[in-house]
């Protein structure tokens, strides 16, 4: 069984409507810092109206929040890391740097702990 069709129109030549589709607005993206320190992953901190991590958001928000939870901390050569202004802070916090590891592609050290044991 065929649906109505018009007189007017061939046989077979039946135009249906498109469907509109109501698209959800999706989450737009933020940026988030993962640290960890020496035994576990400290909680992340979001960049919240910024674009890049840089010194002065490092120094100003992110340290700030988790400075306590951090005996030793893991720099990278990040320009936010290696600034002359972040270097300042943590030497006045007494902050002590843990070295690098060895590069590894594959698991960046702040996913580590994405991962059950």
């Amino acid at each position: 069984m065929t649906p109505k069709q018009n007189s007017n129109q061939p046989y077979g030549s039946i135009e249906m409507k498109p469907t509109e589709v109501a698209r959800e607005r999706s989450a737009s993206k933020r940026m988030i810092a993962s640290l960890f320190n020496k035994t576990d992953h400290v909680p992340t901190v979001s960049l919240e109206n910024y674009r890049t991590m840089n010194s002065y958001w490092y120094t100003a928000i992110c340290l700030p929040e988790i400075i306590d939870e951090l005996r030793k901390n893991n720099h990278n050569n990040a320009s936010s890391h290696t600034a002359k202004h972040t270097n300042k802070l943590l030497k006045e916090k007494n902050l002590e740097l843990m070295s690098n590891p060895a590069y590894i592609p594959d698991l960046a050290p702040c996913d580590f702990f994405d991962f059950q044991k």
